[in-house]
């Protein structure tokens, strides 16, 4: 009988520490997501006040604590396509769309970093997707951005069509 209690007692024990290190580490693993989107809202405010260095500095941090957070991802997408590296860019608002497709802001900018490439076609492809999401709160920039990408395709009937739609919004 007293082994029984003994074995019991040792089981709940083990049970106790399992359960509570597995409590941690979800502690852990909280923390160090807070920690990053602590980072990344300093970096975010850094980029907004035109500090490029300590933006990049905290958004990388940020990176580094939680690779999978597609508003890193953007606004490192921003940091680069102000820095006028086009390729950068597209490759941050890439990863942000494969963390969040439905991120509208992410294919909008990717968007416009095709046009800063001249690469029309992308750019067309993007602006009509951001249209297919209907809670977009800005239609009449993706309107006039296709505006823009017909008009450089030469286009001038479907730019014409595109800036009069964004001119109704």
């Amino acid at each position: 009988m007293r082994q029984n209690i003994v074995a019991w007692f040792l089981c709940v024990f083990a049970a106790f520490f399992v359960f509570s290190c597995a409590a941690k580490k979800d502690s852990l693993e909280q923390k160090k997501i807070k920690i990053a989107t602590t980072t990344r809202n300093l970096g975010q405010a850094y980029l907004a006040e035109g500090k490029n260095a300590a933006a990049y500095k905290q958004l990388k941090q940020a990176e580094a604590l939680n690779p999978d957070d597609p508003h890193t991802h953007f606004a490192l997408g921003v940091f680069y396509y102000r820095q006028e590296n086009y390729l950068s860019a597209i490759s941050e608002y890439k990863k942000t769309l494969e963390l969040k497709p439905d991120y509208a802001s992410a294919r909008n900018n990717l968007g416009i970093a095709y046009l800063a490439l001249k690469d029309w076609d992308s750019a067309i492809t993007c602006f009509k997707d951001v249209l297919d999401n209907y809670i977009y709160a800005t239609p009449h920039f993706p309107l006039y951005l296709l505006g823009q990408a017909y008009y450089n395709k030469k286009e001038y009937g479907s730019s014409v069509k595109y800036f009069k739609e964004a001119l109704k919004m």
